[in-house]
């Protein structure tokens, strides 16, 4: 079945790195960025349940495809939004911290 989604969910935040680099948390940018995140993810074939977090961090509640390699996920999701960030919102210092955590 290569077509089947997990149905482990997966809550995964990860934090700005920089903090100057905060987002608005419910404001415009927030909403946006949320809405991105959520859009590489689907592009991957995964599905964004939720996707929220606070200033200083994002959090994603997601099912993924059982051939998905998490930290291959995480890597472009992050890649796709640091560089939509730098271009779109012009935010040269945003970076998101390394590493991630996962739980099921």
């Amino acid at each position: 079945m290569t077509n089947a989604i997990d149905t482990s969910e997966l809550e995964l935040p990860y934090r700005l790195q920089y903090q100057e680099s905060r987002t608005d948390s419910g404001g415009i940018m927030a909403c946006r960025t949320h809405a991105y995140l959520g859009g590489i993810l689907r592009d991957l074939g995964g599905v964004a349940q939720e996707v929220g977090g606070v200033a200083d961090h994002v959090h994603f509640l997601a099912a993924l495809k059982a051939t998905h390699c998490l930290a291959d996920v995480l890597r472009d999701t992050k890649t796709g939004s640091s560089r939509w960030i730098h271009e779109t919102m012009r935010i040269r210092s945003f970076a998101w911290q390394e590493g991630y955590g996962a739980v099921t």
